[in-house]
């Protein structure tokens, strides 16, 4: 297993659960309230947490091969 996979694997099952739940509860509202402008809101949610993502990613860096024969 490489290194840090198990925890980035507890990090982004969160982030996913959010985005999904985000996702429920913003066409819920938007549709109670009727908002004007719940696409705009829902992609503005998606790609918060995409980059949160995206970002937490770039942190990890890749193991090198280093076998010097």
């Amino acid at each position: 297993m490489r290194k840090g996979k198990r925890s980035r694997s507890y990090f982004y099952r969160p982030i996913s659960g959010l985005m999904l739940g985000g996702i429920l509860a913003i066409g819920i509202l938007g549709f109670v309230f009727s908002w004007d402008n719940t696409t705009l809101v829902v992609e503005i949610w998606r790609l918060t947490l995409f980059g949160i993502g995206w970002l937490v990613a770039g942190l990890y860096k890749t193991e090198s091969n280093t076998d010097h024969a």
